[in-house]
């Protein structure tokens, strides 16, 4: 199948899959190679490499969407807590240990996503290495 983008209501999609151009661009900024995603997806090389060229060719409404996706996944992920807050509040956990350990990831996440943002630069999908053989 020949490498195709097309939008059924979600965003630009990879034909054939369910894969948006955003998902690509998540993981390749996250610095996932083009290789594992296909295999993780389930597409072959050349469609990943397909949708990073229409990130590249279509960058700003691309960047101004997925801006617009940012903000509004922290608008659902804030009044999820607000609204759930009483529960962690009034909870104790099964296995503290294992809570601490959750908590620690969660900061080391959130420590890793604000360092990584302030090196993206506008224009830039970040690391994805090419293909080594055919795809």
């Amino acid at each position: 199948m020949k490498p195709a983008i097309h939008d059924r209501g979600r965003g630009p999609e990879i034909v054939g899959s369910r894969i948006t151009v955003f998902d690509v661009l998540a993981e390749t900024r996250a610095g996932r190679s083009v290789e594992i995603l296909a295999k993780e997806w389930k597409l072959s090389v050349e469609q990943l490499e397909f949708a990073l060229k229409y990130i590249d060719e279509h960058r700003e409404q691309v960047e101004r969407d997925w801006e617009e996706i940012q903000a509004h996944n922290e608008i659902l992920r804030e009044e999820s807590e607000t609204k759930y807050e009483w529960i962690r509040a009034n909870c104790k956990p099964a296995n503290p240990e294992l809570w601490e350990k959750f908590q620690r990831f969660k900061a080391a996440r959130a420590a890793n996503e604000s360092t990584s943002s302030r090196r993206e630069s506008s224009g830039s999908n970040g690391p994805h290495p090419k293909s080594s053989g055919g795809g």
